[in-house]
């Protein structure tokens, strides 16, 4: 049987799913993500500072691919340290670069907790006799807004 809750609960978890997948994916590439040095061949200038860079790199069976290197700032023609996602982008920089990615793991997680805290306080308030233990035999006290069976 489906809780009426059920279907608010389930696009919650959807969507804090949604909001951390890219950043799952910038902690395993920065955490476990194959190890590579990319030739920056082109940064685009922006007026606010370096724009994106494209770069060729060789993966570890010797591979060669072309792609953005992410973090990558006014390095063009020099070598850098990246590592390689598993959906193939390179990036560079650590994690400095991407501390408001890595706040949505965060933000969601609490939020999703703050949410079910005041989803209990709210559903187990009432009034005292509702929360009083019922002794042996006592019918359970009618339920404010129900129709009861007598």
């Amino acid at each position: 049987m489906v809780r009426r809750g059920m279907p608010r609960v389930a696009i919650m978890i959807v969507i804090a799913v949604a909001v951390n997948v890219y950043p799952a994916l910038l902690v395993y590439t920065h955490i476990a993500g194959e190890k590579a040095v990319a030739r920056v061949e082109r940064c685009e200038d922006r007026q606010r500072g370096a724009g994106p860079c494209t770069g060729t790199w060789r993966d570890a069976e010797g591979r060669r691919h072309q792609g953005r290197i992410h973090g990558a700032r006014d390095a063009t023609g020099r070598d850098v340290r990246v590592r390689i996602s598993p959906l193939g982008g390179a990036y560079t920089g650590g994690w400095a670069g991407y501390w408001a990615w890595m706040a949505a793991p965060v933000v969601t997680v609490g939020g999703l907790g703050l949410g079910l805290w005041m989803r209990r306080r709210l559903t187990r308030g009432g009034d005292a006799e509702r929360r009083r233990p019922r002794r042996r035999g006592e019918p359970p006290p009618a339920q404010p807004g129900r129709a009861g069976r007598p």
